[in-house]
């Protein structure tokens, strides 16, 4: 079976969650045999896809000025129009234009952020979003959601009822965490919480921060919280609360960590802190999990159903239900062990294999079923 991917979401400088989730996928569709082409704006970079010594890599370079417009509406669909996959996958969120309808699409939609929270997001990315995911949408032969929720709000906002749930699997960080990374970022063993993720509105990190300054003062303890994670977008408020807190020592901001710090980071957490606005998955909630660490998670979008029984859900707009919740964590005991003890077997359920043979599936039952 040849099947044609859309990689754009790795031309970027970091590694976001959504390109872990397309390395796994070409990894776990390789392993099960499948020939793929991946689809690159411009030159290909260097990444963890040159492993697959079978794949065949198709480059479709554009002036700079208008390029990925250029990109997503002539160079991506003639270049696979000449490649003629069995099936073409859009991993997030787009599909290219004017594909022969004899190939079978498939989208996957991670989140709906510009309809939840359009707010936290900047206006050029928002229009973007919203006109490419509505007609990938609609011209899609099969729709995958990382969650349930995301599902039903593809079925509310966007019309399409058949949508699937097909959770990712979530990578086991590998080799023992590091003590010394936290002594390089000035941190104690247990005596932090965590946050990992961009920088930007949609993460709630004002209102995190004023509840974790409340709370902290309330109980006159020695709490740290650490942010592991780029900059973002729309962070001016963010930025001014940070200084303060900063400049007192009672935030370290980490910036972008590598994978063997962050396994540090979460391992030796007292919990992991992640109220945000909405989440389409929330991949830093399994990747603590899978260390046994407590996790903090709002009751937007799919965090509640994604942390199970491991995870402790709040208001998102409730800054004192928030920092209430904060001081439960830090200083509860039998709270932290009993969350911990569900974290493992709930990380369980996001596994690479099982994800592989359902993905697996439906890429073959479309290739063997579409008509031609």
């Amino acid at each position: 079976m040849h099947i044609g991917i859309d990689v754009r979401n790795l031309t970027g400088g970091s590694v976001t969650g959504i390109a872990r989730v397309l390395i796994e996928s070409a990894r776990v569709l390789d392993e099960r045999g499948a020939r793929l082409s991946f689809f690159w704006p411009g030159r290909r970079q260097a990444s963890p896809l040159d492993t697959f010594t079978t794949a065949r890599h198709v480059e479709s370079v554009f002036p700079q000025a208008g390029g990925a417009v250029a990109w997503q509406f002539t160079g991506l669909p003639l270049a696979a129009r000449r490649a003629r996959p069995d099936v073409f996958w859009g991993p997030a969120h787009r599909l290219p234009a004017f594909m022969p309808r004899t190939i079978p699409l498939v989208v996957t939609i991670h989140d709906l952020v510009w309809h939840r929270q359009p707010q936290t997001m900047t206006l050029r990315r928002r229009l973007a979003d919203a006109g490419l995911m509505r007609l990938a949408v609609l011209r899609a032969d099969k729709v995958l959601a990382d969650s349930d929720a995301t599902a039903r709000d593809i079925g509310a906002i966007l019309g399409r009822q058949d949508a699937e749930t097909l959770y990712p699997g979530v990578t086991q960080m590998t080799g023992t965490p590091r003590a010394d990374v936290l002594a390089r970022h000035g941190l104690a063993r247990g005596g932090y919480a965590l946050f990992v993720g961009t920088v930007e509105p949609r993460k709630n990190l004002v209102r995190l921060l004023d509840a974790f300054t409340r709370s902290r003062a309330a109980a006159r303890a020695d709490w740290t919280l650490a942010l592991a994670g780029g900059q973002g977008w729309k962070d001016e408020a963010i930025r001014a609360r940070l200084a303060p807190l900063i400049s007192a020592g009672h935030v370290r901001v980490l910036g972008y960590v590598s994978d063997s710090d962050l396994a540090a980071l979460y391992a030796h957490a007292r919990f992991l802190a992640m109220p945000s606005l909405y989440e389409g998955f929330g991949l830093p909630v399994i990747e603590a999990q899978q260390h046994g660490t407590p996790v903090l998670v709002s009751t937007a979008g799919s965090l509640p159903e994604i942390a199970g029984a491991g995870g402790l859900a709040v208001d998102p707009f409730d800054e004192q239900q928030l920092g209430l919740a904060l001081a439960r964590l830090f200083s509860d005991d039998t709270l932290r062990a009993g969350l911990s003890s569900a974290a493992h077997a709930n990380a369980r359920r996001f596994d690479w294999q099982a994800y592989g043979d359902r993905l697996t599936a439906i890429f073959e039952t479309l290739a063997r079923t579409h008509p031609r």
